[in-house]
């Protein structure tokens, strides 16, 4: 299983990450386009001290893994470790899941 913990990506000073342009510089950053070609799980791993991390930051960081492998792939593919995402991700895939738009 491969793991990428989202500490390395955090602003200085940051306990949160927000925002979707974020969430693209940080998709970017850790090729998240190569990390859905996988055959192996990937493990997203937050620090303990992370208190959120708000939806628009996963829909940037993983709205087009969602769109390529849709929402049973995609929570299927990925694995998330951390407090922080406990709802956001839920709530991210719930809303996928009911509509056409993939986030």
């Amino acid at each position: 299983m491969k793991t990428i913990d989202l500490g390395q990506y955090r602003d200085e000073g940051r306990n949160s990450f927000s925002g979707d342009d974020r969430g693209r510089q940080v998709r970017s950053a850790i090729g998240v386009d190569r990390l859905d070609e996988l055959s192996e799980r990937v493990v997203i791993s937050a620090p303990d001290d992370v208190r959120a991390i708000t939806a628009s930051f996963f829909q940037g960081l993983f709205e087009q893994s969602i769109r390529k492998l849709g929402v049973e792939g995609f929570r299927r593919h990925y694995i998330f470790r951390g407090h922080a995402f406990e709802e956001t991700v839920d709530r991210v895939l719930e809303y996928a899941s009911r509509t056409s738009s993939p986030v």
